[in-house]
């Protein structure tokens, strides 16, 4: 078996009485075998089919043999190595539930990618693109009605393969709390028993949102109802 590129080998020629009548040199010039590499980084889920084998992320890497494919004649021994990008993932979080007024923060967790093109929507508004932002990047938000905000596309900065959102929405909702004073004492008629005592009594009564309630008075008293009230 000669492997080298030139090789060269001597011969001798015998006569029908066994003599030697000369000896001959023969050079060889051996074709090897083309020998190349394939690489590509695919995403998540691709796959590529070469000489009739699947290479995915299962199987990402062998030698194919194609028989006499190479410019010369002979065969061409192919590696195939395959490498595969991050699966790019992006989620939306916040609040569920603030008062009217107040503001909160949404929150978005990315990964798969050092920095991002991401797109959501209040519902309302045109959508809004936040170019070149990290994991955690937070937005604050000031809904005076109940509002979803959606996560619509998220773009990982140079990873071309498309996005997975398991989470792509949260709802923040805004409690507009009502309430109404009532007057618990009576009498006949009268808020108090007699001028210039202090034995009346009121109540405030939430008439939206959800319990449990707190109360703030203008004395600094926290209960929902106040007694020992003079008129006034």
């Amino acid at each position: 078996t000669y492997t080298s590129m030139t090789t060269t080998i001597y011969a001798t020629v015998e006569n029908q009485n066994g003599c030697i009548s000369s000896t001959v040199s023969i050079n060889l010039f051996v074709i090897l075998p083309a020998n190349s590499t394939y690489f590509e980084q695919l995403c998540e889920g691709e796959n590529i089919t070469i000489n009739g084998t699947i290479y995915d992320i299962n199987n990402s890497s062998g030698t194919e043999i194609l028989v006499g494919a190479a410019s010369n004649g002979c065969d061409s021994i192919i590696s195939v190595l395959l490498d595969f990008y991050d699966p790019v993932i992006g989620n939306i979080n916040g609040t569920s539930t603030i008062c009217s007024g107040q503001t909160t923060t949404i929150t978005f967790n990315l990964s798969g990618a050092n920095t991002y093109d991401v797109t959501y929507s209040d519902g309302i508004n045109p959508p809004t693109i936040l170019n070149g932002i990290i994991d955690g990047h937070t937005i604050s938000v000031s809904p005076t009605i109940t509002t979803t905000y959606t996560l619509l596309d998220v773009v990982g900065i140079n990873v071309p393969c498309s996005s997975i959102i398991p989470s792509n929405a949260v709802t923040i909702s805004v409690a507009n709390i009502s309430s109404d004073i009532t007057v618990l004492s009576d009498y006949n008629g009268f808020d108090v028993s007699c001028s210039g005592l202090s034995d009346g009594s009121i109540e405030a009564i939430p008439l939206s949102g959800t319990a449990p309630f707190s109360f703030e008075w203008n004395n600094n008293a926290t209960n929902a109802a106040l007694a020992n009230l003079s008129a006034g």
